[in-house]
């Protein structure tokens, strides 16, 4: 057991070794990675190959996930503003066509006031909408069906030292449907 344990974790260390940070795909201006993935640690082994697509900065632009027969099994788009936050997101069937559209919408100090978030037609399904105090800590989060009735509500409080204390979210009803809370000690 102390065998495959180590060979584990071997393969682990390994295998983040050889993933490559965002700023070392900027720095080096590489435009894309191509990974073909062989893994035999299973009775049926499987093998993929995944595609990425860089733009300047190092965000990925682009992800496709090939099956072993070369179908895709999974395919985003994503897009960036001048801070690098992601202001779109797609994802796509194997035959390149929309499932899913994800807009997000940003103040001058680098908060996410919006996520608007479309179907497979371009409708709008879901808009979030955030909103923060004075130290920009996000103070609450409201989500909206498509036809702008609410649906659920978060609210974060912070303690003294600007740690998050607690996050409640409520159902359209106002009646709280999940708690958590954070203790620290100093």
């Amino acid at each position: 057991m102390k065998t495959y344990l180590f060979i584990f974790c071997l393969f682990l260390l390994l295998n983040s070794s050889f993933a490559q940070s965002k700023n070392q795909i900027a720095e080096r201006n590489i435009k894309s990675i191509t990974q073909h993935i062989l893994d035999e640690r299973k009775e049926n082994k499987s093998e993929k190959t995944t595609f990425a697509r860089y733009d300047k900065q190092g965000n990925d632009i682009e992800l496709i996930d090939y099956n072993e027969d070369s179908t895709i099994s999974k395919w985003e788009k994503h897009t960036y503003n001048k801070n690098d936050d992601e202001t779109f997101f797609q994802d796509l069937d194997k035959k390149g066509k929309q499932k899913k559209k994800v807009v997000s919408v940003f103040d001058a100090f680098g908060n996410k006031t919006e996520e608007l978030t479309y179907n497979a037609e371009d409708s709008l399904t879901e808009k979030s909408v955030f909103a923060y105090n004075n130290f920009n800590d996000k103070i609450s989060e409201t989500v909206y069906d498509k036809d702008g009735k609410l649906k659920t509500k978060a609210v974060y409080e912070y303690e003294s030292k600007g740690m998050i204390k607690s996050k409640i979210i409520y159902n359209a009803e106002n009646k709280i449907i999940y708690t958590r809370t954070y203790k620290y000690e100093y």
